[in-house]
């Protein structure tokens, strides 16, 4: 690595206008010559805040042409609010549903933060040209701007398509169109709203976007969450955790596919199609999670963790609390006590991520091929920088094989691959709130823009939509994965499409392949992928879609490996039964990855024939491959829906097998969870102990406690017994009191424990409006002390007799509850 200075030129401003910020002190630039880079590169600023007035960049995308746009937020701090700002707020942001709730509240504190204030400024989209092709920007312009609702922001996703760009800022995504061509989008459709029911940590909004293999627009949001209706009347309500998602180019069925997100700074998809992120975790001082997005994966975090972490004292607590996160594990990597409904992290990476991306395949940073990249704001330069990481294949899904830090000294936001093979990094300069600076970086290597360089930039400065199809599919084997899939999409637009496709699949070249499948898959699933604007091209007929899922059933059929893996993932998208697949024999594939799609196909498809084999697949995978265990807990959770018929296997000898029969059933949200309360395997009784509890499922609730009644023959963690002593404080009836007193009575338990037992009995009457274990919002109601008199009245003597703490709290709940105990032992 090197230390390289190379000073900028001085750049013409065509027309910005300055958004001031307020009076603040003087930003300190760090000079290039502070960042660090690999050897043999350099590293030049294309654009600043003094020449082309950017100010606090979010997210970077390029037009086909080498144009850059910028998602710019300036209402960090001042117009986005944020609970570590405004702890006081943290109940009634952790109690707000929907944005409407958040309005609400910023109206019920104005007196703390006028809201008012909160609409001074504007985030922005802004427009950057080379005009005379050196490399740096000398024209920037606002093409959008008045996002300055109060719930708006921050703008921090962007992706162009084919003269729209796709933009996310809380609580809208909107696809803009710039119809004229002067720079500025005169056209905004809403594709959706209802992002960011939260106020939470105000950075953790929507980031992203990336086209994936199947034509679709991918995106992730953190844990500011969401609740949406979306344009076919589905709702989607995940108001405490952040999510991965995705829609059709034109806005269409949008869809969650993964949860469990906590500030996921971007998603990147590698060679093969499969998607990732980079989840931060600067907050709770532990690394970021590397993390595999599939389809129905839950990764674990929901933002009641942050609260009882970071404001504990704010919900009563006078030290932080015993945490599900930390105390099981949840943020590392696969551990034996994890809980078993939720994905583990595949590796760590640095704490704080931003953007993400894949090496495309062409440009001379060499040494990136193969790999991801991974932007990282940790407030202050010469903490921050670039990761670099490659990852490998893991059973059915991947892991982390090796990470080093790639660029240091830049507080990176986002990293981008622009057409001519350059690293464009975007500057924050200093801090998370927003201020008078921001830069765009660019790193390239010393060497001179290779054949394979020059080709992607000129093939996407052409375009596709007026080439022909043969012109398309020789495209498909280019060795930039961009233009590929281009002209994949292009393709799917052609009449003769299928047999484009069909032609690619003969090819040597594992590229052609896999883009051929996908291709064929969009036929299969929609017919072409549309544009983003009203023009239209020939459309393939539905003849050609039946013919297209045929293609791929008999790629299913015949083909090798590599083939069935994309056939399998692409028909499971589509309309088609599945029911002429030969699943029996690929669900047990010598292939992981092949078992994994055949066992998620069979879930998409409500295929109940396989319910054996299913769990055949998962007797004998026995726990070990967890994204295999995903699959078939996800095919038992869809393939039926009557959860009776996945409670029936708490007979079934495998351990594995009732485990993944007790998560389906959490997903389900089914009552049916009870039957493996009483499971010979500890794993299993945890798990449904986990799911009645945290999510809760109140009709389980009276089952639950009855564990109460024999938790001292049962080695469960401390953790476990507060779930259980806290669903009995939630029910609250007499007969739960008794059994709360009862475990305090228990010399069995440790000490601590029973005197927070006994310290429930004293809230009895006046529970707090949160769960003590997850910290979720709950609603609760004052009960009369009558309920718990009687149960003292009956237990209370026992406890006065210990030596102690124990005695010394139980005769305070004498003192408390005006006991008489005239004639008691």
């Amino acid at each position: 690595m090197k230390s390289i200075s190379r000073s900028s030129c001085l750049l013409f401003v065509f027309c910005l206008p300055a958004i001031a910020l307020g009076n603040e002190e003087p930003l300190k630039v760090p000079k290039l010559s502070s960042i660090t880079v690999p050897e043999d590169t350099k590293l030049s600023a294309v654009a600043t805040h003094r020449e082309t007035g950017i100010t606090c960049p979010m997210a970077i995308t390029f037009d086909d042409q080498g144009n850059v746009y910028l998602a710019e937020s300036h209402r960090l701090g001042r117009g986005v609010a944020d609970t570590r700002d405004y702890p006081d707020w943290i109940m009634d942001d952790l109690a707000s549903l929907h944005n409407v709730n958040r309005r609400e509240l910023h109206t019920r504190w104005s007196e703390i933060l006028s809201v008012r204030d909160l609409v001074v400024v504007s985030d922005q989209v802004v427009f950057l040209k080379d005009k005379n092709d050196d490399g740096k920007f000398e024209k920037a312009l606002v093409y959008s701007d008045g996002y300055k609702d109060v719930i708006d922001g921050p703008a921090s996703a962007i992706y162009y398509y084919e003269g729209s760009i796709y933009l996310g800022c809380i609580p809208k995504v909107v696809m803009l169109r710039d119809a004229d061509d002067d720079g500025k989008a005169e056209e905004s459709t809403v594709i959706n709203k209802g992002m960011g029911v939260k106020i939470s940590l105000a950075d953790h909004g929507i980031r992203g976007f990336q086209m994936g293999p199947d034509g679709r627009i991918y995106g992730v949001i953190g844990d500011r969450g969401l609740n949406i209706i979306t344009q076919e009347n589905i709702t989607y309500s995940l108001p405490n955790q952040g999510a991965a998602f995705r829609f059709e180019i034109d806005g269409s069925n949008f869809e969650i596919f993964h949860t469990g997100l906590r500030n996921p700074g971007d998603i990147a998809f590698d060679e093969e199609g499969n998607a990732f992120c980079v989840d931060g975790n600067i907050d709770l001082s532990k690394p970021g999670r590397v993390i595999q997005l599939l389809f129905g994966g839950d990764s674990g975090w929901q933002i009641e963790n942050l609260a009882m972490h970071t404001f504990y004292t704010k919900l009563g607590y006078p030290s932080r609390p015993m945490s599900a996160w930390i105390s099981e594990q949840m943020g590392e990597t696969a551990q034996p006590d994890q809980p078993a409904y939720m994905l583990p992290a595949i590796g760590h990476l640095g704490r704080g991520q931003g953007g993400l991306a894949y090496f495309p395949g062409t440009g001379n940073l060499n040494d990136l091929t193969g790999r991801f990249v991974s932007s990282e704001n940790l407030g202050s330069p010469a903490d921050s920088g670039v990761w670099s990481f490659r990852l490998e294949a893991d059973g059915a899904g991947n892991k982390l094989a090796e990470t080093s830090r790639y660029i240091s000294g830049v507080c990176a936001t986002d990293v981008a691959f622009s057409p001519d093979g350059r690293l464009f990094i975007s500057d924050f300069i200093s801090g998370w709130k927003s201020h008078e600076g921001g830069r765009l970086l660019a790193l390239t290597s010393d060497e001179k823009p290779n054949a394979d360089s020059l080709s992607t930039k000129k093939q996407l400065s052409d375009g596709f939509e007026k080439r022909t199809s043969s012109e398309l599919a020789t495209l498909l084997a280019h060795p930039d994965f961009r233009v590929r899939l281009r002209a994949q999409l292009a393709l799917t637009r052609k009449p003769d499409a299928l047999a484009q496709f069909s032609e690619a699949l003969l090819s040597s070249r594992e590229h052609s392949q896999r883009h051929a499948i996908w291709g064929i898959g969009i036929l299969a699933r929609r017919g072409a992928a549309p544009l983003p604007s009203a023009e239209s091209s020939e459309i393939p007929t539905a003849q050609m879609m039946e013919d297209a899922k045929k293609k791929l059933v008999n790629l299913i059929e015949t083909g090798n490996d590599h083939f069935k893996i994309h056939a399998l993932r692409a028909l499971a998208d589509t309309d088609h039964s599945g029911a002429e697949l030969p699943l029996s024999a690929l669900l047990v594939s010598p292939s992981p990855r092949v078992r994994y799609e055949a066992a998620m196909l069979i879930g998409k498809r409500k295929l109940l024939p396989y319910y054996g084999m299913v769990c055949d697949m998962l007797r004998e995978n026995d726990n070990k491959d967890r994204t295999l265990r995903h699959a078939g807990i996800f095919a038992l959770q869809h393939m039926s829906d009557d959860p009776k018929m996945i409670s029936a296997l708490n007979g079934d000898e495998s351990p594995a097998v009732r485990l993944a029969a007790t998560v389906a059933l959490r997903r389900m949200q089914s009552i049916e969870v009870a039957a493996f309360l009483e499971d010979k395997d500890i794993s299993v009784v945890n798990e449904a102990i986990r799911a009645i509890a945290d999510t809760p499922i109140a009709e389980a609730r009276p089952a639950l406690a009855k564990v109460m009644d024999r938790l001292d023959q049962l080695e469960v963690s401390a953790l476990m017994r507060k779930r259980l002593l806290e669903n009995s404080y939630q029910l609250g009836t007499a007969e739960e009191a008794l059994r709360v007193l009862t475990f305090a009575a228990n010399p069995k338990f440790p000490e601590a424990e029973r005197v927070q037992a006994l310290d429930l009995i004293g809230a009895w009457s006046e529970p707090p409006a949160y769960d003590r274990v997850v910290g979720r919002v709950i609603q609760s109601k004052k009960r009369p002390d009558s309920v718990v008199i009687g149960a003292l009245d009956q237990s209370i003597a026992p406890l006065l007799k210990v030596e102690g703490p124990i005695s010394v709290r139980a005769l305070a709940l004498v003192q408390q509850y005006k006991l008489n105990l005239s004639g008691k032992e």
